[in-house]
């Protein structure tokens, strides 16, 4: 098996898929990088190779890994969610604008998917701390909308999601709405400003 990180060969003990980026993990660490992705013969690795990687025998030939800063790859990863809320607000209005005009059963399927994108973004958010090693309940992150911590806007976020899921078996519609129009339209914008401005916020813990 060839082993490249960034074009470089890497030297591996064993032809295996976990000896093979063990030995680029390692490498890139040793250079303050991290590994982001990596093609088999030119497919790229499912993120569950990649996460637990096999050590039986394997028939690549080439596996191509590549590595990035750990602020890179957390600025890529926020700034995709920060993205994905751009596109969350008009869901959740259109949603909104469904249960007002009693369309249920159409915006319940919104609901779901509503709540699939918040948990990805908050998951982002909890992986990227993870690798800068940032404390998300001391970070202040500026942004137009002031100063925001991190931990503060989950703990705001899930009570709002939490209103929202109580507001479904009441049948209390004209609240539903309300939270999905305005305050997730609200809690969409102060998250896109804070995802994006959280790379050059974020300072090691020592």
């Amino acid at each position: 098996m060839r082993v490249t990180l960034d074009g470089t060969i890497v030297h591996i003990d064993r032809p295996t898929l976990k000896a093979a980026l063990d030995a680029a993990a390692s490498i890139a660490a040793g250079k303050g990088r991290v590994l982001v992705a990596a093609e088999a013969d030119g497919t790229p690795l499912p993120d569950a190779s990649l996460e637990a990687p096999s050590d039986e025998f394997c028939t690549i030939l080439e596996l191509k890994t590549t590595s990035a800063l750990p602020r890179e790859l957390v600025a890529q990863m926020l700034n995709s969610a920060a993205d994905a809320l751009e596109g969350l607000r008009l869901s959740q209005r259109d949603a909104g604008t469904k249960i007002r005009s009693a369309s249920l059963e159409s915006a319940n399927q919104d609901l779901h998917a509503i709540l699939a994108v918040w948990q990805a973004v908050t998951s982002a958010l909890s992986h990227s701390a993870q690798i800068l090693n940032a404390d998300l309940a001391r970070l202040q992150v500026a942004t137009d909308f002031g100063t925001i911590v991190p931990n503060q806007a989950v703990d705001q976020l899930l009570a709002t999601l939490r209103r929202l899921q109580q507001c479904l078996p009441k049948q209390d519609f004209s609240a539903l709405s309300d939270i999905l129009i305005h305050e997730l339209d609200e809690h969409a914008q102060r998250w896109s400003a804070m995802l994006r401005a959280f790379p050059a916020a974020a300072q090691p813990a020592p």
